[in-house]
């Protein structure tokens, strides 16, 4: 939103009728533009801007911004505030309040206001389901891993960039899996009637309310329970100094091999249905879907990652869940 505010020492007039772009219906009747007043409304055209107090229908003596101190009492409208053409309408009214005294001044006090409506963003970020049920079907596990092969031969793999990988696998695993399997269907509740939406509605905005909330201490309750998930997961222990000497003399030709083919495979198959994916959005039935093609992809990245000891940042991020079990909820 732009709002320019100034004494532009213009006269707009009325002539609604050229300039409907850039004001309204109620400039003072008979006013003359002069040259300022028509410069202001070319750049208010050019820049898309409306002049506010033409707008709202009010006595002369409430548009009237200037007295001139001469003989005759010159009355005129030369201060101004302009708005940005998509905000007019958050303009509910701009006017003249002669009671403000502002000592030596010919101007008087021009005010508006605005009432602005704000929406909540939405979260692009958020992961579409796949409906996955569908991969109990054969035909469906056959056609996802078909897709699956064709978008890794599609894609180069880029030798030495974990996250790249990464991001190739759970991209193609998830695209494919919405292609073949569509997206999770949410299930209507007979009961969920208009009367039950609007009492959400009326939680959800009670929810953005009390994530504001202070507490006594200052804080606020969101934060409040940030700091309690950190203290709960974030568990760090000091180590005695003589300790760390220790680790560090101690030294072994020892080399772990890599984990192999078959222990890939055996532990795709050992994972449970049913469950819950993480922030990436793969489900265990995706992966066991997936077959011998997803299977090696996945061989190629534990290697890659064995080798460059660390994981895609996506590993390491967790979904919590707080579940309220007993007790009060207020605490």
């Amino acid at each position: 939103m732009l709002v320019i505010m100034d004494d532009f020492n213009a006269r707009v007039g009325d002539d609604y009728e050229t300039w409907k772009e850039v004001m309204g219906k109620c400039g003072i009747i008979g006013e003359e533009t002069t040259d300022n007043g028509l410069r202001l409304l070319e750049f208010c055209l050019v820049h898309n801007l409306s002049v506010t107090s033409t707008f709202f229908s009010h006595k002369n003596v409430h548009k009237y911004t200037h007295y001139s101190r001469n003989k005759e009492g010159t009355k005129s409208q030369i201060d101004h505030i302009l708005i940005n053409r998509r905000w007019r309408t958050s303009v509910e009214d701009t006017r003249v309040y002669r009671g403000a005294d502002f000592m030596n001044t010919d101007h008087r006090l021009l005010l508006s206001k605005i009432k602005i409506k704000l929406k909540v963003m939405k979260n692009d970020n958020k992961v579409v389901k796949a409906d996955v049920v569908q991969l109990q079907n054969p035909e469906k596990r056959i056609d996802f891993e078909l897709k699956l092969a064709n978008k890794f031969a599609s894609l180069k793999d880029e030798a030495g960039n974990l996250e790249k990988n990464w991001e190739i696998l759970k991209e193609a695993t998830t695209s494919s899996a919405l292609e073949v399997c569509g997206k999770k269907k949410k299930n209507k509740k007979r009961w969920f009637n208009n009367e039950v939406e609007s009492l959400v509605e009326k939680k959800v905005k009670l929810f953005h309310k009390w994530q504001t909330i202070g507490k006594g201490d200052g804080q606020t309750a969101n934060c409040s329970n940030r700091q309690h998930f950190e203290g709960l997961l974030n568990v760090g222990k000091e180590l005695a100094e003589e300790t760390l000497l220790k680790l560090d003399e101690q030294e072994s030709d020892l080399e772990e091999p890599y984990p192999t083919e078959r222990e890939i495979t055996d532990a795709i198959k050992a994972l449970k249905n049913n469950k819950a994916a993480g922030i990436d959005g793969i489900h265990a039935e995706m992966i066991k879907a997936g077959g011998t093609t997803l299977a090696k992809y996945l061989y190629q990245m534990f290697v890659e990652i064995w080798k460059a000891e660390k994981v895609p940042e996506d590993w390491v991020k967790a979904v919590v869940v707080p579940l309220f079990k007993k007790g009060d909820r207020s605490i």
